[in-house]
């Protein structure tokens, strides 16, 4: 049987919702949302706010595209880079840091783009 298409999502940030909240001031907003290794990722970058956005896209759009099937908090998705560059979209369980501990969907996909004012991202779930 070939894999359906189950879901769609879709979102789009201003990057400057997140240059407007800077993370020296904001640490505590930041670690409520992404994981420690995407912290660290974004602030190893030039312009970290874009990288912040595109991942908070990126989790929204994970959320939508999953529906009410599978419930996670933004704690529970991780956006990690390939050793080709390639988004992939990871989901654990934060209270005990055991990947994949909520059934995550297999067959997940996602885009990242940004600009200079907006980051989107685009998941497809598959079952």
């Amino acid at each position: 049987m070939k894999d359906k298409i189950t879901g769609i999502g879709v979102d789009i940030e201003s990057i400057d919702r997140f240059r407007n909240l800077p993370f020296e001031s904001n640490e505590k907003f930041y670690r409520k949302i992404f994981t420690s290794l995407e912290i660290e990722y974004c602030l190893k970058k030039k312009d970290a706010y874009s990288h912040f956005a595109a991942r908070f896209a990126a989790k929204e759009s994970a959320i939508k595209a999953l529906g009410k099937e599978k419930k996670y908090s933004y704690s529970e998705i991780e956006i990690r880079n390939d050793n080709k560059g390639r988004h992939n979209l990871n989901f654990f369980n934060k209270d005990n840091d055991s990947e994949k501990s909520k059934n995550s969907p297999e067959n997940t996909f996602l885009s990242i783009s940004h600009c200079d004012n907006y980051a989107i991202a685009f998941v497809i779930s598959m079952k």
